[in-house]
């Protein structure tokens, strides 16, 4: 198994040397198959793992990297309140004696 290992090395050094392109490696979800979100992460444990108090949600973003078989991307906060939504957020901090904080 060394000498394999030492022979595998010594290509990848030959390779970077000689400006070649890496092998593409497939993930090893059968035929390419695209994986949902929901299926890998459970939010609430997320949540609790990170101790996040507010509310988060999950986006998929295979369209910034559409060879991925499962791209999410974790939002802290929930999704962008409206303008109207936020003024609401505000006054209800003003009423409850909490100014920014």
């Amino acid at each position: 198994m060394l000498a394999a290992q030492r022979a595998a090395e010594e290509e990848a050094k030959l390779a970077v040397a000689n400006h070649q392109v890496a092998p593409r490696i497939h993930a090893p979800v059968q035929d390419s198959r695209k994986v949902d979100c929901n299926q890998l992460i459970d939010l609430p444990p997320s949540m609790e793992a990170l101790q996040e108090r507010n509310r988060c949600s999950m986006r998929d973003t295979r369209k910034s990297n559409a060879d991925a078989s499962a791209a999410c991307s974790l939002m802290r906060g929930g999704r962008i309140l409206s303008a109207n939504e936020r003024r609401g957020a505000a006054q209800a901090q003003r009423q409850a004696g909490r100014l920014g904080r």
